[in-house]
């Protein structure tokens, strides 16, 4: 925690050196340029710190309630409109640990999503067939990548979630949308 105020901290300061700059050659664009693009980023780092410290709510008031309620998080925070339906069985009938796991998942990919300023529309579905849990993310962008080098977003939590269930990830396109779907499958205990 204290890491990501550091870095957040060190990010605003030098974003206010480049605004200092641009005040003392008003003719230099690059240095408001700058200057808005490391905000944007301390803005984007503060969002992700205040979504990773959410889970406590699915453990307070059940997993289908905090995903609404991350949801409305998310939509306060970022133009992205999000859809979220539950189609078939209870999210609150899981154990504790595979709540948490759908809730990280479907935050990693939110977090995801939100990188792609081409992404606008966003739906998630929940469907809970026995033995299993089906993620369905369908968007009006680019398909929803796991494995992206380019991006400062580490996937290798989500993808040791969705193995460690066994999962598997489908693609498919429905019209001008474009649909990621995750199978989880879940101890028959659960």
């Amino acid at each position: 925690m204290l890491e990501l105020r550091d870095n957040i901290n060190q990010t605003l300061n030098a974003s206010r050196i480049y605004l200092e700059k641009s005040m003392e050659e008003p003719g230099n664009p690059a240095f408001i340029a700058k200057s808005q693009e490391l905000t944007s980023e301390a803005i984007h780092t503060l969002t992700m710190l205040c979504v990773t410290l959410y889970p406590a709510v699915v453990k307070d008031v059940g997993l289908k309630e905090g995903l609404r309620e991350f949801v409305k998080e998310v939509q306060l925070i970022s133009p992205l409109e999000v859809e979220l339906s539950f189609k078939s069985g209870d999210p609150d009938a899981l154990s504790a640990k595979d709540k948490l796991a759908v809730f990280r998942i479907i935050q990693d990919c939110i977090a995801r999503l939100l990188k792609s300023p081409d992404v606008t529309i966003v739906v998630i579905e929940i469907e809970m067939p026995p033995g299993k849990i089906i993620i369905t993310f369908l968007q009006d962008g680019p398909r929803l990548e796991f494995a992206d080098p380019d991006s400062d977003i580490s996937f290798s939590n989500i993808e040791t979630r969705i193995s460690s269930y066994k999962g598997t990830i489908q693609y498919r396109k429905e019209g001008a949308q474009e649909a990621a779907v995750i199978h989880l499958y879940i101890p028959a205990s659960a």
